[in-house]
Parts: structure tokens; C-alpha cells; sequence
């Protein structure tokens, strides 16, 4: 177990930034002169392998601290980072990744492995459940708003057509667009109608798959 105090603080704060720092870590700036000259390898390793970082992320710090003329201690930062992991892995967390369609770099230990893609799994499953859902709520949309400027066109021609000045020609144009606009409104009331069946069908999908999420938070 890392002993330092910061890991300590890690361990408490966890649920509260892992996931935002597992999305910037890759592009972040790793350490200073200073950071370097005073570094805790194994703490270091540990707040890595917390955020799921990738074994790589040794590289960045190795290539950070020989500009100036400092080597990691590598075996401390791996010691630090498997126990990190272990943090990382817990199946809680895997069910948040998965939810919030984050990626899974693969580096969670052989043992621990198995229960956190599960976890992982189950989150990314409601997680393409709730961008179908809101797929299908796009599309109702815009279905719901064709449908709105069809009936403002009918209604137009249909102003037109009881208004005076009409020629002969025009009337009958008139009576063909309005005919085929209210066909269209037809038509589009039935796709609007099958839409809000699957949505509601997607929306029953998703309850029962929260109801049966093992990894309640």
C-alpha cells in the first residue's frame, strides 16, 4: 500500500475527478524540473494507475525529467502504478467508463480483468441505448417541424385559393398542391406516430436495462 499521504488524498477524491483526469492525462504536460528532482516514483505510479493510464506514461515522464538529467526510478513507479490500477479497476468504475462511452486502453491486471469488462460492458450498453434514444428524438423532431411547415404551406394555398383573383389555371394548381400536401401531412403523421412508438419502446428498453444493472451506484 502507497504510504504517502497523497495517495491518501487520492483514494478519497477519486470519484470526484478520475474520469476527467483519464481524459486529459494523455495530452497533459507531465513534470518539472522540480517535480523531477523531488519525485515520489511509486506515488507518482499510483496517481497514474488510478486514472487508467497506459504503461507508456512512463515514457512521458522519463523523456519530462532527462531534460533534466534525472532517470525515473522504475521499479518504484511500477509498483506504484499496479496498485493504482487496482484502484482504477474496480468494477464501479468500469460501469461509469462504459455510461459515458469513454474508452478501455486494456490495463487492468489478468486477475481483476474479467469482472471490470463487465462492468464496462454493462455501462457501455446503456450508454448506446441513450444515444439511440436520442438518435430517434432528433429524427421526432425534425419529423414533428416538416410536419408544421407542411400545414403552413396548406393553409397558405388554401388563403390563396378563397381569395379573389384567381385565374382558372392558378385554381387548379391550387387544388393539386393542396391535395398533395395534405396527402404528405398524412404521411408524415404516420411516420411521426411510428417514431413515438419506438421511442417509447427504446425508453421502456432502458428502464429495464437500469433496473438490471448490477453495478448500482
Amino acid at each position: 500500500m502507497v504510504k504517502n499521504s497523497s495517495s491518501d488524498q487520492i483514494r478519497r477524491s477519486m470519484p470526484c475527478w478520475l474520469f476527467l483526469l483519464a481524459i486529459l492525462v494523455q495530452g497533459c504536460a507531465t513534470l518539472n524540473e522540480s517535480e523531477c528532482q523531488n519525485a515520489d516514483w511509486r506515488t507518482i505510479g499510483y496517481e497514474d494507475g488510478a486514472m487508467g493510464a497506459a504503461a507508456s506514461r512512463i515514457g512521458k515522464h522519463r523523456e519530462a525529467c532527462a531534460r533534466h538529467h534525472i532517470s525515473p526510478d522504475l521499479q518504484a513507479y511500477r509498483q506504484g502504478r499496479e496498485e493504482g490500477l487496482r484502484q482504477f479497476c474496480r468494477p464501479a468504475n468500469g460501469f461509469r467508463l462504459g455510461e459515458r462511452g469513454s474508452g478501455y486502453a486494456g490495463v487492468c491486471p489478468p486477475d481483476i480483468e474479467p469482472e471490470f469488462l463487465s462492468a464496462y460492458e454493462s455501462g457501455k450498453h446503456i450508454h448506446d441505448i441513450v444515444a439511440d434514444i436520442r438518435s430517434t428524438e432528433r429524427s421526432l423532431q425534425i419529423k414533428e417541424q416538416e410536419l408544421v411547415n407542411l400545414e403552413d404551406r396548406r393553409q397558405s394555398r388554401q388563403a390563396e385559393l378563397i381569395g379573389g383573383d384567381v385565374s382558372t389555371g392558378r385554381r387548379a394548381e391550387l387544388l393539386l398542391e393542396v391535395f398533395e400536401l395534405s396527402r404528405d401531412q398524412g404521411t408524415m403523421e404516420s411516420e411521426i406516430s411510428l417514431l413515438e412508438a419506438e421511442l417509447e419502446q427504446k425508453r421502456g428498453t432502458l428502464v429495464n436495462a437500469r433496473a438490471e444493472n448490477l453495478y448500482k451506484q
